[in-house]
């Protein structure tokens, strides 16, 4: 394998960033030293050198769709401020003129039929279903248009060289990778996306990169090595383990991989990021400032990282004397954890995640792991995680634990991150969550219910999708704290849904607990109709009064309801919920029936609608097909409410 040096074309070569074979091609890139025209087609007939624009035709592409992402923000403020300003005239008793409603009417169904394309409607499985077409479109644009700009400053004179042009390709992703994958980044500052929403990002950059290395490889093979930069020589070999490095980031990056062993693909991914980057490098140096622009964003995350992790835990005080490091780890299942640790200076919203630094269970002393807060910040200072036992670090977790208390266990933090919505501006909000994706749905319903009167959120129903009734005594001491002193202006609802299927994403039964049969004698979890509910306490008992024929039937009735109403009161009461939460939380056998609740509440309202959901992939497709069927463009022009989707990641 051999490299034939025509030129010392520093920036077709330099692309070979991840390229082996391109190792010693890169000094056969597009241009000569100096940067004048090379010979062999980076330039047009015009005298133009495609190969020199084509990064900074790139460069400005990304920043024109950063813009209309920002503008995209700009314009959901000054929609939010309208909302609560049409919801002030309300209250005053202003109504709007008849043409100013219509015309809104006619804006909210354009806004519905928009939404129903890009965020809602669920593509077929083989598409790979758990993806928006709006992040389909974003994904598949980028990657078009990323190669089809190297392929573009490849032809020239008639003729099509891709092996420099594509180097180059390789190397301006670095950057963009990099800044896509620190927690603390511009990107999600200025335009308010979160980082993790933008990974599908990251992985369309990577997997450029990964392409265009591979591309200027085989062109450089197709167009033969010199014996001066063969296997032998330090630009082949740079550019072989940057081709390997990036190769073996890609292979070990697919979601089955991260499923089954999180922490070696972490590790892998970590060191060979610095073996690609390195590598491209030492390949091609007069393009290193692409690699020193992909260090800086790391590098800055990592130091405010550290700094965050400090302040968090007081580092500053003497000795550690005084300082929050300590933590409260309960087993409140077989396989679920409870944490709780005391962080004065730790602050968040409602939806954020921290990343958790344990270094007596982990295998590396400092690994970071991240977790959604369940609660929201209180006088005490108390942050609540909820977290379910896989393998790695969490099963790690619960074994090391000698009872089902324990206080000994040393953790830093290192957060708030993400950039949740705000749901407090909407009439209503649905919030559907399967297992231990209760720590988001609870945040936000705990931060709602506590919002102030003028914030405009009048009616708020948590659905949760869980395997056993018992699990409600994951959420006990944090609904407890919070109802206890609720706002009375906001309409809430919790409904347990005890359901076998999949949307409840929870571990095997418990050894002796048998879902909603452990504590009302004759509740089969899914027995009868899907949909099926068990009233709450307060509703049960409204219903239990004879009939007026005062047959036997109906005492008999009337006693079997009571029966049941006290079996569900003592549910409750076993799950450790006090009175203002049984009056609230209500038990249903099967999985919740999304869209009769949504179309209720859209029904039900003049503003609208938010519905945030995080579990399992089969819950948040359930939601999205729900939302698609409530939100229908003609419905909202009629003047029904319009609904608005927010989706989480369960898992990372």
């Amino acid at each position: 394998m051999s490299l034939h040096p025509r030129q010392h074309g520093a920036a077709a070569e330099s692309s070979s960033t991840s390229s082996a074979a391109s190792a010693s091609s890169s000094s056969s890139s597009g241009y000569t030293g100096s940067g004048t025209k090379s010979s062999h087609g980076s330039s047009g007939s015009g005298g133009v050198n495609r190969t020199e624009l084509m990064p900074r035709y790139f460069w400005y592409a990304v920043a024109g769709a950063v813009a209309l992402c920002v503008l995209g923000r700009v314009l959901g403020w000054a929609r939010v401020y309208l909302r609560r300003r049409a919801r002030r005239a309300r209250a005053a008793e202003k109504p709007a003129p008849r043409s100013a409603g219509k015309l809104l009417r006619v804006a909210g169904a354009a806004q519905a039929a928009w939404d129903n394309v890009c965020y809602l409607r669920v593509l077929p499985l083989w598409v790979y279903a758990s993806t928006t077409p709006a992040e389909w479109v974003w994904t598949l644009g980028y990657i078009g248009g990323t190669l089809g700009l190297g392929f573009w400053s490849s032809y020239s004179n008639g003729k099509l060289d891709y092996a420099n042009p594509m180097g180059i390709v390789a190397f301006a992703q670095i950057p963009l990778i990099t800044a896509l994958s620190a927690r603390t980044n511009v990107l999600s500052l200025i335009t308010g996306v979160s980082y993790e929403k933008l990974n599908y990002l990251h992985r369309a950059s990577a997997r450029v990169c990964v392409l265009a290395s591979w591309l200027h490889t085989i062109g450089w093979l197709v167009k033969g090595l010199g014996t001066k930069h063969g296997p032998h020589s330090i630009l082949f070999q740079t550019g072989a383990v940057s081709l390997i490095g990036c190769t073996i980031m890609l292979l070990t990056s697919f979601a089955i991989a991260r499923r089954i062993m999180y922490e070696a693909f972490l590790i892998t991914h970590i060191l060979m990021a610095f073996v690609f980057i390195i590598g491209a490098y030492y390949h091609w140096s007069r393009l290193g400032y692409w690699c020193w622009a992909g260090f800086v964003p790391w590098a800055l995350d990592r130091v405010l990282g550290f700094v965050r992790i400090a302040y968090i835990a007081c580092s500053w005080r003497l000795f550690g004397r005084g300082a929050e490091t300590q933590c409260t780890v309960e087993l409140v299942d077989e396989q679920v954890l409870r944490i709780t640790a005391r962080r004065t200076h730790f602050k968040w919203k409602a939806g954020q995640h921290a990343f958790i630094t344990m270094p007596s269970v982990a295998t590396l002393r400092y690994e970071q792991h991240p977790f959604t807060m369940l609660n929201v910040p209180n006088e005490a200072g108390e942050v609540v995680f909820i977290v379910r036992a896989h393998g790695g670090f969490t099963k790690r977790l619960r074994d090391k634990l000698t009872s089902d208390v324990s206080h000994d266990l040393a953790l830093y933090l290192d957060g708030p991150y993400g950039e949740p919505h705000s749901l407090a501006h909407h009439d209503a909000v649905v919030l559907v969550v399967g297992g231990t994706g209760i720590t988001y749905g609870l945040s936000h319903f705990l931060a709602l219910v506590q919002a102030p009167a003028d914030a405009g959120v009048r009616r708020v129903v948590l659905l949760w999708n869980v395997r056993h009734a018992a699990h409600a005594a994951w959420i006990a001491p944090c609904v407890n704290a919070t109802l206890a002193k609720a706002k009375s202006h906001v309409d809430a609802e919790i409904r347990v849904h005890v359901t076998r299927s999949h949307v409840a994403d929870e571990p095997s039964e418990p050894a002796g607990i048998t879902g909603l049969a452990a504590v009302s004698p004759g509740f089969e979890s899914e027995r009868g109709p899907a949909h099926d509910s068990v009233p709450s306490l307060g509703a049960r008992s409204a219903s239990t009064g004879l009939s007026p024929s005062g047959s036997s039937e109906a005492l008999d009735e009337k006693a079997d309801a009571d029966a049941e109403a006290r079996a569900i009161g003592d549910a409750a009461a076993r799950c450790g919920l006090d009175a203002p939460a049984r009056a609230v939380v209500s038990f249903h056998r099967g999985r919740a029936d999304v869209g009769a609740v949504l179309g209720d509440a859209a029904r039900g309202t003049d503003g609208t609608v938010a519905v945030g959901v995080c579990g399992p992939t089969a819950l948040v497709l359930d939601a999205r097909r729900a939302a698609l069927a409530v939100n229908s463009a003609a419905a909202v022009a009629r003047g029904q409410a319009r609904v608005e989707f927010y989706s989480e990641s369960f898992s990372w």
